[in-house]
């Protein structure tokens, strides 16, 4: 009888899931057919609002479809963009004669390395750039936290919901220390670096930050504040001075509060932001609200009308996270993956210059120089190389950008970082409490030096501290040469110090201040190209094809997180430690800044 339940179970479920993998199939290239068949259409709407719904990660690289989570994505559907393409669009909308203005309205969403500052000063100053073409934007909030005040400040109308608020509490930079909770367990660190602003690793070793890192961390957040309460203040024509001694007292600002201040234009509730935008274009007759075009929409017709020029293309190369070997994560920048689209690029010879849009910490020495290498091939190769600096571009990030033909960065970009450091772990301490040992044979004294079951010697330590010297040498040489500075200089401006974008151009890390538009027209300007040329994007977003083979893995199917206020604590320290056990290189040498500046 047991054996008989046992297989009417096994059944169920086995049913239960093909069913799920034939649903989810269904979704899949329904969703394919009705967007191919939107996109063929041409918009029609006439005196309509650009409608853009803030709900999202502003991602630089496209955001592709987890299979492992397709479900919620498409319960949530909510809007999938990231920066070119929201570029692009706005750029269209202000000569688009069918566009009279735009609804700005949600909040941001932001996640890993989305959404970034240097990312929404870019998309700032698009806004702003649209305003100048005479159409107006008009935004609505609910409530507004830093960064939607970032973006929304630049409304000719700002309106808030009468039991809304403004938060503007500043910026934190919040790091997971697990120094003491390693030598309490009995895991020992060992760590050899170079530089003494090269704080990555601190996190494993101590239990706060030291005074060196502390430092430079306090500077970037003075300067990322001035700049972005400067831009606030700037658009709602308020002084910087006035604005910040104002949030030195205080932070939360009721509408009332807001609107006293200037900060917002008026309160209202969401009916009369629809009246007003329906005066602004037009009124929808069988609805009562305004006529509108989503975003999403209209960047569909916009794809659908792009033709390939004959006159060449501009390549976007995304790297996008923690640099490793190969991608592991959707947080890491896979350099083999990366290689490939680049010497790919390179073969085909149809690109005619590169971009290389680069929003990453850094990571492995080795997988960075793996792409460093063939970035030199692409060069070599008569193509020429522009990096476009997103977020940030550090140690690794910066390694690979340094010698490629022209830097462009936003002031709020965190570059530099030049430094290297190794790093090893063993838990021979935390065994023995269990009873467990370890017994060797070996042919040599360092035939197990990689072992995680004993801590490294001093001559072991000294040859990784060697190493570690040799690659930090190295990285000044390639910086050195890159930018065509002296040698002191870069040991000066080195030693694993962290740089704002403002900082960088002063002291020659970085060539100019500009966006990833900017960077493609230099691009473009050195390939010789004229105004028809295309520009694509790699990595490419995967087909229905690939995603359908890989819903049909069943161990994609997952269950239903749990969302208690503990698994969401433990899941994010997951996540922080999880960011150092994924790094793989087999050496355990590293360029890489970890810590991130954040704000609620």
């Amino acid at each position: 009888m047991k054996a008989f339940f046992q297989e009417v179970l096994r059944k169920t479920a086995t049913n239960l899931v093909s069913f799920l993998i034939l649903f989810l199939l269904g979704l899949v290239i329904t969703t394919w057919v009705l967007s191919s068949f939107k996109g063929e259409q041409e918009i029609e709407e006439k005196d309509a609002i650009l409608v853009i719904d803030l709900s999202m990660n502003l991602t630089d690289r496209p955001e592709e479809l987890d299979p492992t989570e397709l479900i919620p994505q498409l319960a949530r559907g909510g809007p999938r963009h990231h920066l070119f393409d929201v570029l692009k669009g706005l750029r269209k909308a202000a000569k688009d004669k069918r566009i009279q203005g735009i609804f700005l309205h949600g909040s941001l969403e932001p996640s890993g390395y989305g959404s970034g500052y240097p990312a929404l000063a870019e998309l700032n100053e698009e806004l702003l750039r649209f305003r100048k073409s005479g159409k107006p934007i008009l935004a609505f909030a609910n409530n507004l936290t830093m960064r939607d005040y970032y973006l929304m400040s630049v409304a000719d109308e700002l309106l808030l919901n009468p039991y809304g608020d403004v938060m503007l509490q500043g910026f934190a930079s919040q790091a997971t220390f697990f120094g003491n909770a390693f030598e309490k367990y009995g895991v020992n660190v060992q760590l050899v670096r170079t530089g003494k602003f090269k704080g990555a690793a601190e996190p494993l070793i101590s239990d706060r930050f030291s005074e060196e890192n502390r430092a430079q961390i306090q500077a970037i957040l003075d300067q990322r504040w001035l700049d972005v309460t400067d831009s606030m203040a700037t658009h709602r024509k308020i002084q910087s001075d006035k604005l910040r001694a104002t949030l030195e007292k205080r932070f939360r600002f009721s509408p009332e509060e807001a609107d006293v201040m200037g900060l917002i234009d008026r309160v209202a509730y969401a009916d009369e932001a629809i009246d007003r935008l329906a005066e602004i274009g037009s009124r929808d007759k069988e609805s009562g609200d305004f006529v509108k075009i989503k975003l999403e929409k209209y960047l569909e017709e916009m794809q659908s009308q792009e033709k390939e020029e004959e006159q060449g293309e501009v390549a976007i190369v995304y790297v996008e996270g923690t640099i490793s070997d190969r991608q592991v994560s959707p947080d890491d920048a896979g350099a083999a993956e990366i290689v490939a689209e680049l010497r790919d690029i390179r073969w085909k010879g149809k690109t005619k210059a590169v971009v290389l849009r680069v929003n990453s910490p850094g990571g492995g020495v080795t997988a960075s120089e793996n792409i460093r290498r063939e970035i030199g091939r692409v060069r070599e190769a008569g193509i020429p190389v522009v990096v476009s600096m997103g977020t940030v571009a550090t140690s690794g990030g910066y390694w690979i950008s340094a010698q490629c033909d022209r830097i462009f960065a936003k002031p709020e970009t965190l570059t530099g970082s030049i430094g290297v450091f190794g790093l090893f772990m063993d838990i021979e301490e935390m065994a023995k409490e269990f009873g467990v040992t370890w017994d060797t044979v070996k042919t040599a004294p360092h035939s197990d030096i990689m072992s995680f079951a004993r801590p490294k010697n001093e001559e072991e330590i000294a040859m990784a501290q060697e190493i570690v010297d040799d690659y930090y040498d190295r990285f000044l040489t390639k910086v050195a040469t890159g930018r065509g500075l002296p040698r002191e200089k870069v040991e000066e401006i080195a030693q694993g110090h962290v740089w704002s974008g403002r900082d960088a151009r002063a002291n020659g890390l970085v060539d100019e201040f500009g966006g990833l538009l900017d960077a493609i027209g230099h691009a473009a300007k050195l390939a010789k190209l004229s105004t028809g040329y295309t520009v694509t994007e790699h990595p490419r977003k995967r087909d229905h094809i690939q995603l359908i083979s890989e819903l049909l893995d069943l161990s994609l199917i997952q269950g239903k997180k749990d969302q208690s206020p503990t698994k969401k604590v433990l899941r994010k320290l997951e996540k922080d430690f999880g960011s150092w056990v994924r790094l793989n290189d087999q050496r355990g040498i590293y360029a890489l800044l970890p810590w991130r500046i954040g704000v609620p």
